[in-house]
């Protein structure tokens, strides 16, 4: 009869210990915290778009001169990869610094809005 009063005590202690814990644990944070998303500027899919029609466009010209610029092409095809997994900010960054990586062309114009 000892036996038992000690493994009751022993098991309610056990209880009120699990039943203390709980709270404490409910109110942890969880591990799978997402952080927020900085959207202060996130382009559309057209404006990304037109950005690397008109890098292509530049680099093809370049091409047609005897002109290549290895900066400018991997960052036209950074921005078409990154384009490709929906990443338009990260995409329209690398575009507009191959654009820069771009010496002027004599005679350029931008197609939209060269006469025809």
């Amino acid at each position: 009869m000892k036996v038992a009063k000690h493994s009751v005590a022993v098991v309610a202690a056990l209880s009120l210990a699990g039943a203390m814990a709980l709270p404490a644990a409910a109110s942890a944070t969880p591990i799978t915290q997402v952080d927020a998303i900085n959207a202060a500027f996130v382009p559309t899919r057209e404006e990304v778009q037109a950005e690397l029609d008109t890098l292509d466009q530049r680099l093809e010209a370049g091409r047609k001169a005897s002109f290549y610029s290895a900066k400018a092409s991997s960052e036209y095809l950074e921005a078409k990869r990154y384009f490709e997994y929906g990443l338009y900010d990260e995409a329209l960054a690398h575009a507009r610094n191959g654009e820069s990586a771009l010496p002027s062309i004599p005679n350029w114009t931008n197609p939209a809005t060269a006469s025809r």
